[in-house]
């Protein structure tokens, strides 16, 4: 079994390759109605399907979460951020100080070859944050695929073979 690696970025617009972006500060009318999330979505194709073993966001400060789902809206893997609320090394107060991950159920999350993944990206636009990541990694175990069946082949005089079909009933 292999296991494939990819990594998807929200990007500013489809022409731009940056993976970091900013999120502006929302209207007063929003804030007043508590409606302060900035939304980016892109969609990636991950030509080799398979089975997802593990799955997992990049965010930075004013991140709420990303989430991740195949071509017919299925989610496939959510993660979301831990803020710290204390003092102490690993617990500071209002940095990001955890990330949550998935393992599925090895064989439940399936994807096909050259499905459509789509990406969404949640961030808290009560201000502006600048050099924010929308990155979502997943580790895809790829299907296996059954072994041919092996022909009957020879060697002297010549190399030479006989024909699958031939050989399928022995």
């Amino acid at each position: 079994m292999m296991v494939d690696y990819i990594a998807a970025m929200i990007r500013r617009s489809a022409r731009s390759r940056k993976v970091e972006y900013q999120v502006e500060e929302c209207s007063p009318e929003n804030q007043a109605r508590n409606e302060c999330i900035d939304v980016k979505v892109t969609k990636q194709v991950l030509h080799r399907g398979g089975d997802i073993v593990y799955g997992f966001a990049h965010q930075h400060s004013g991140g709420i979460g990303a989430s991740l789902h195949g071509q017919d809206g299925r989610l496939l893997c959510a993660s979301f951020l831990t803020y710290g609320t204390g003092e102490e090394a690993g617990n500071e107060a209002n940095y990001i100080v955890g990330m949550s991950t998935c393992y599925p159920k090895p064989g439940s999350v399936k994807i096909s070859d050259g499905e459509v993944l789509t990406i969404v990206s949640n961030y808290s636009s009560d201000r502006q944050h600048t050099g924010v990541m929308g990155l979502f990694y997943i580790l895809v175990a790829e299907h296996e695929h059954p072994a041919p069946k092996p022909t009957l082949c020879f060697s002297f005089p010549t190399p030479w073979c006989l024909p699958t079909w031939l050989t399928s009933n022995l």
